[in-house]
């Protein structure tokens, strides 16, 4: 059977992979400098304003780091269509956006005929910021879901190709979605599987144990998934077909 679906779209405010903006605090104390304090409270105001520049090492100095706002709509014929918003999200800046601003950016192909749902990636090894740089997808005809690498080649310019994918024949992917990794790393996927009435979890990744004491999935390669294609991690049968699913990973 193929499932024909509209098209989805996800919205991101794409950076360059590795961008860090940190606070430096003054090496005076507020007893000897009363208007640290204030200043510290000024100092995150002062980031926003330069939200297209990054601090570098030779501290008080900037660098450019320019932020294009890119929207991804997957349509049929197995695209992923990437567009720029330009003024529509300009961040704090005002601005008077146009319709213009809108313009096909890029196009990524081979995702598959029959994309039903587009999520954030929240973590992926080798990946410095995922949530700009990634897109999660589900191929629901194909029964398979994956990652879009992103990149911008300039204001108006965008890439991209299929990072990975896994599929299970057993399941009828309409949406996946990633748990949140907190202090713990799991790197799990969650699946609403609409025609088996059930979600079912997915290991993609090592999983990571913050206590160094423990001796236990303390570093990256510790505990990986049993196959490099991913882990299969259980699954909940429910009463009804979900279309719609979240996880987290809770203590």
């Amino acid at each position: 059977m193929t499932h024909r679906a509209a098209a989805t779209w996800l919205l991101r405010a794409y950076r360059p992979a590795g961008r860090k903006t940190t606070l430096k605090s003054s090496r005076r104390s507020s007893e000897t400098d009363p208007d640290a304090r204030f200043r510290s409270r000024l100092a995150p105001v002062q980031e926003l304003r330069r939200h297209d520049q990054a601090r570098i090492s030779a501290y008080p100095f900037w660098k450019p780091d320019p932020q294009y706002a890119r929207a991804a709509i997957a349509v049929e014929g197995e695209e992923l269509q990437l567009f720029s918003l330009g003024r529509y999200a300009a961040g704090a800046k005002p601005t008077t956006p146009a319709p213009t601003d809108i313009q096909q950016a890029g196009t990524v192909t081979g995702l598959g005929g029959d994309i039903t749902h587009m999520a954030a990636a929240k973590g992926y090894a080798g990946v410095a910021d995922p949530i700009n740089d990634l897109i999660l997808f589900t191929d629901r005809a194909n029964r398979r879901w994956g990652w879009v690498k992103l990149a911008n080649t300039s204001e108006t310019a965008s890439t991209g190709s299929v990072l990975r994918t896994m599929e299970d024949s057993r399941v009828d992917p309409i949406m996946v979605t990633m748990a949140d990794n907190y202090s713990t790393k799991g790197d799990i996927l969650t699946v609403a599987d609409y025609a088996g009435a059930g979600i079912a979890n997915y290991r993609f990744g090592d999983v990571i144990y913050p206590d160094q004491s423990s001796g236990f999935c303390t570093q990256a390669g510790a505990c990986p998934t049993l196959t490099y294609q991913g882990e299969f991690a259980g699954k909940l049968a429910l009463p009804f077909k979900p279309t719609s699913v979240h996880s987290s990973n809770v203590p």
